[in-house]
């Protein structure tokens, strides 16, 4: 009862003394979309705490609970993404990422929507977004001011390498010799990004503050082009003197030729970056991915372990330059650096004077004493129950780290042993098969040896039977009855002519056995080191004799048709008997394809009596090209005009296990390991592309020399490798 008045009486004292209109009113607009103030502020707006001030963009329960219900009912959610171009094209490189959270969270759609700072502000405020994902900066004045939870942080890829923090350079032309450090920039020109990001200016002017430069007084110009490129081409140009743009996005523009390292220089170098590229500034966190406080935790832990499993092959992570997503970083630095600039969501003002203050607030500051003791009272009444109610909290947050974190674990132990067995399987599988062709090899070999050495001289010892029979028969006109009826009865004059023939086809097909077995050898590769220089061309010529049985016409099928396209290859250095198991395994397929889709076609035609010549089915065709890329990689493609393959079936299709076959045609190993041979054993890529009514095409990259800096991907986990190829729609 007592604890009920106190807080009635501090209540109505409260009520009565915030009657008045409250100064923060004619301020709040400048201060929440962070415009500079040049004016003197009341000194309440000073004296409340940025937290304080904010509170007024809360969203309120009941649109939280309205947002809650809103996702439980229609399962859609929708993805806010921070962008200087709200447009469609600006949001282009995020479609990937919409695609791979629609496929790998079942029951839920994901829709787009690019927004600019202040709309995703609104967005995140009144609940209309479900999730975001934003630069630090924007996230971390989010945080501060909304409960939003950030799900995982960018993994941007460097040289093959993954950070999760950036960095800017500052940049100016390579034949600018006045510009040396950040000093020589007093009284020139600058170009940045877009003023209210971390990453487009920010990160620049903290380092101008650092070193004592006023940017919006001592330069001599500051525009903000909203585009990376456009930055670098105004310096360039020489419309701006130097400007700002992230590290990796200027190390990207190099390494593409976009740009050649003497145009431009970097100054103002940070001597102690992790980063293997050259940094002005200090480093910050990565973009972050985070969830609203009305999305639920078990939903929220789904996105998580999904955007935790995005492989760096996967498209979703390639249009973001990228490995794919991390646990969530600390943002403390990025806070630190709003903070320090006074930027919002932590503004301040440019004057106080204390005395002033207090004079003007006598009355409010004598009841924020009396309601300062109340409340002192009322705290120490209510500790108790508060500091359980927290603990609670703490061990229940902790139960949930530990089982997301538990789940992870699992998921990532349940992926290798799954894609351990099937390298088990599929390594014993052909390991037998190679042994077993190459001791049918070597068996074989020998007695068509000796046969194909011997007719050469059987056909000799015929040749001189046939002239001394034919002496013979010159010699003696009159020939006895006897031996003239034996004549007659085996047909001499047919013998005589057609034994050379006879001869002749025994060779051809002695010739045709031993051509067999040479491919046998050359397929299983038995008698060979593992890494070996070879001649591709020869591994796939043997494969297609190995084929050559399904390749033939049959009485209802016309075959298929082989068009060989070489390009000028050198010898490669790989591992030869595994290489051509992926030949093998491809091929296998193609032809399974184009066998099925064949007498699919005959028998609809056939049904729809339209068995006429227009309307026939083409002919089944399998092209293979070789050719070198620019890169210095040997490039083998593999296409056929089969049927093609849907996306949703091109994103499982290196699965282990996974396959489109009937039961009992077909394990799902056999591209799974062709993956895995290409881009693990070889340091290569393993493509699909499939247009409709264009048929399928696999592309596969290796380089020509191995090298110890190359270094083969890493082994992909059976749950992320639903998008293991670069797949064309």
């Amino acid at each position: 009862m007592v604890k009920r008045m106190l807080c009635l009486v501090i209540g109505g004292i409260m009520a009565i003394a915030l009657h008045r209109e409250d100064p923060l009113s004619r301020h709040e607009t400048r201060l929440l979309h962070g415009e500079p103030q040049t004016s003197f502020v009341a000194p309440l707006t000073w004296l409340s705490s940025p937290d304080i001030r904010l509170q007024r963009l809360q969203p309120g329960v009941s649109t939280q609970v309205a947002a809650a219900v809103r996702v439980s009912q229609q399962n859609h959610l929708t993805l806010g993404i921070l962008t200087t171009d709200p447009s469609e094209y600006g949001t282009e490189k995020w479609s990937p990422t919409q695609d791979y959270l629609n496929q790998a969270l079942d029951g839920y759609s994901f829709s787009l929507v690019g927004l600019n700072f202040e709309d995703l502000h609104y967005a995140v405020a009144s609940s209309t977004v479900d999730f975001i994902v934003a630069e630090p900066g924007f996230y971390a004045s989010a945080a501060s001011q909304h409960t939003v939870q950030n799900l995982a942080t960018l993994r941007k890829q460097i040289d093959e390498e993954a950070y999760t923090v950036l960095g800017g350079v500052i940049i100016c032309g390579g034949d600018r010799h006045d510009i040396q450090t950040l000093q020589n920039l007093t009284g020139k020109s600058f170009a940045g990004v877009d003023e209210t990001s971390l990453e487009g200016w920010q990160i620049a002017w903290r380092e101008f503050v650092d070193n004592g430069i006023d940017p919006y007084h001592d330069l001599e110009s500051l525009t903000f082009l909203k585009q990376e490129t456009s930055v670098v081409d105004a310096v360039m140009a020489g419309d701006v003197d130097a400007g700002l743009v992230r590290a990796d996005t200027l190390h990207r523009l190099l390494t593409t030729g976009y740009l050649q390292p003497s145009a431009l220089k970097v100054i103002h170098l940070n001597a102690y970056s992790d980063l293997p590229i050259p940094v002005s500034t200090r480093l910050y966190p990565e973009w972050a991915f985070a969830a609203l406080s009305h999305i639920p935790p078990q939903l929220s832990q789904e996105v998580t372990v999904a955007l935790l499993s995005m492989e760096s092959t996967d498209p979703a992570a390639q249009s973001l330059n990228a490995e794919g997503w991390a646990i969530p970083a600390d943002y403390q630095a990025v806070r630190d650096v709003l903070k320090q600039l006074y930027v919002f969501p932590f503004q301040s003002v440019d004057s106080f004077d204390l005395k002033a203050v207090m004079w003007h607030y006598k009355r409010w500051i004598v009841t924020a004493l009396g309601l300062l003791v109340m409340g002192t009272i009322t705290i120490y009444i209510q500790r108790r129950e508060i500091t359980k109610r927290i603990r609670s909290e703490l061990k229940l947050q902790q139960s949930q780290s530990e089982l997301t974190q538990r789940k992870v674990q699992l998921e990532s132990a349940v992926a290798k042993l799954q894609n351990t067995q099937a390298q088990l399987i599929q390594t014993e599988k052909m390991s037998s098969l190679g042994q077993l062709m190459a001791g049918i090899a070597h068996e074989i070999n020998n007695p068509v040896n000796f046969i194909h050495g011997n007719i050469n001289y059987a056909s000799r010892y015929v040749e001189d039977l046939l002239l001394l029979l034919e002496a013979y028969r010159t010699s003696y006109a009159v020939v006895p009855d006897s031996i003239q009826e034996l004549e007659d009865e085996v047909d001499v004059s047919f013998l005589i002519s057609d034994l050379p023939k006879l001869l002749k086809s025994m060779h051809v097909g002695s010739e045709r056995i031993r051509e067999i077995v040479q491919s046998l050898q050359v397929f299983s590769r038995s008698d060979e080191a593992d890494l070996k220089t070879v001649d591709i061309h020869q591994g796939i010529n043997s494969t297609l004799m190995i084929l050559g049985g399904r390749l033939k016409p049959k009485p209802d099928y016309p075959g298929i048709d082989v068009i060989q396209n070489y390009g000028n290859l050198p010898n490669i250095e790989c591992y030869a008997g595994q290489l051509n198991q992926v030949f093998m395994n491809i091929l296998s397929n193609a032809i399974d394809a184009l066998e099925e889709a064949f007498q699919r076609s005959l028998h609809e035609n056939l049904n729809g009596s339209m068995a006429t010549v227009q309307h026939r089915p083409r002919v089944p065709t399998i092209w293979v090209s070789t050719d070198v890329t620019s890169r210095n990689f040997a490039q083998i493609r593999i296409k056929n005009n089969g049927p093609s393959i849907s996306p949703e079936t091109q994103r499982k299709l290196f699965n282990p296990f996974f396959t489109t076959k009937p039961v009992g045609k077909g394990t799902g190993l056999g591209l799974s390991i062709s993956y895995q041979i290409i881009a693990e054993r070889h340091g290569g890529y393993l493509r699909c592309t499939s247009d409709p009514g264009e048929g399928v095409e696999f592309i596969i990259e290796i380089p020509i020399q191995r090298t110890s800096s190359r270094r083969a991907p890493e082994a992909q986990s059976s749950t992320e490798q639903s998008s293991l190829s670069t797949i064309k729609c």
